[in-house]
């Protein structure tokens, strides 16, 4: 088994200045991580290139890139455009170098029958 780690987890930190996404990989590492999670709202600023090589130099493989949009909506304009984010999404996986990607879907709204 293998040791992995959400940067998610560390989401007020890095919304807080508190830990930049480089210093967030070199914790995990210092934790014996050896792959993460990225969640694509996490990396604002930065291309998935350069989020594979602060990955890389910190000896951490990128296990998924996670991201989504709303597909339970019932408007079609908005569910075109999550599902371009989604089309986005495959290719910022493919160039932060894994090919996992967990697409988040939206929740029903109030208007909707589960």
């Amino acid at each position: 088994m293998k040791l992995g780690f959400m940067i998610y987890s560390l989401s007020r930190s890095l919304a807080d200045g508190t830990l930049t996404v480089p210093g967030a990989l070199a914790l995990m590492k210092a934790c014996g991580v050896e792959g993460v999670d990225i969640t694509d709202g996490h990396v604002t600023g930065y291309t998935a290139a350069e989020v594979r090589k602060m990955a890389e130099d910190a000896g951490i493989a990128i296990s998924a890139w996670i991201g989504g949009g709303n597909l339970a909506t019932s408007d079609p304009e908005i569910r075109k455009a999550s599902l371009d984010t989604i089309r986005a999404l495959i290719d910022k996986s493919a160039e932060a170098g894994t090919r996992n990607l967990l697409v988040t879907t939206g929740g029903c709204a109030a208007d909707q029958d589960k």
